[in-house]
């Protein structure tokens, strides 16, 4: 009941499994909630079509890890839906709270272990503040990101220069200092600085070209299955297919 206190999504959560608790005179159908469940295996019947699911029992560790017990049991199931799930995973090399499923930060500036923010890294959206908010909270949380990351541009100390209260260590490299590709029209193309490092890491960028792409899958997947005007992709593979199309 604490959390409850604390927290207005999970006082919003109990209110409503509250009124679930009344059903009206003639119950059509029952809803029934059970937590502390994970799913393991979908059962097939001999028709081809699902036939049960196969659920471990789940608990929090001494850690406050939350880990599966080894218990298992199936229920009967004609249906099963598939949710898409937006619990965030660490990346190599970057601060990541396994409790919260975050990137430990102060307004968008990652943080080492010791607290002190890492210069030139930077995290938005949910893996900043975990999975919650619309578009127009992501809007804002990138905006304070983006805010920091140009504080730090514009103000990071050189060599020699005494340290600031920002951990800004990055300049904005002067034109001269990256080469520009050669435009086959004639003339020059303009080129982030970024692109160059990005490549020398073996990174491939999403431009906005690759977007498009992506945008344009969306909206003929959400086509073919008649739902609405964009349905997501279903996993990384397939984002990458439609914004690199060989």
């Amino acid at each position: 009941m604490a959390l409850a206190a604390a927290d207005r999504r999970v006082r919003g959560n109990l209110v409503t499994m509250a009124g679930w608790g009344e059903p009206p005179a003639e119950p059509k159908r029952r809803l029934r909630v059970r937590f502390w469940l994970r799913p393991a295996e979908i059962h097939q019947s001999s028709s081809g079509t699902v036939a049960g699911l196969r659920l471990e029992r789940t608990r929090l560790s001494e850690s406050g890890a939350f880990e599966g017990t080894g218990e298992f049991e199936t229920l009967d199931a004609q249906l099963v839906l598939r949710s898409v799930g937006y619990q965030s995973v660490p990346l190599s090399g970057v601060p990541f709270d396994a409790r919260s499923y975050t990137v430990p930060n102060e307004s968008g500036r990652v943080l080492s272990e010791t607290g002190e923010p890492l210069p030139g890294e930077y995290v938005a959206g949910w893996l900043k503040r975990g999975p919650t908010g619309v578009i127009g909270t992501n809007k804002a949380d990138a905006a304070e990101t983006v805010q920091a990351l140009l504080a730090d541009l514009a103000g990071g100390p050189g060599a020699g220069e005494e340290k600031l209260p920002r951990p800004g260590l990055l300049r904005l490299p002067g034109r001269d200092e990256v080469p520009e590709p050669e435009d086959p029209a004639g003339g020059s193309v303009h080129r982030s600085p970024l692109a160059p490092v990005l490549e020398a890491r073996g990174v491939a960028p999403v431009s906005y070209a690759d977007w498009l792409r992506i945008s344009a899958a969306e909206e003929d997947l959400a086509a073919s299955l008649g739902r609405g005007d964009r349905v997501k992709l279903p996993h990384r593979d397939a984002i990458w297919t439609a914004a690199k199309p060989r």
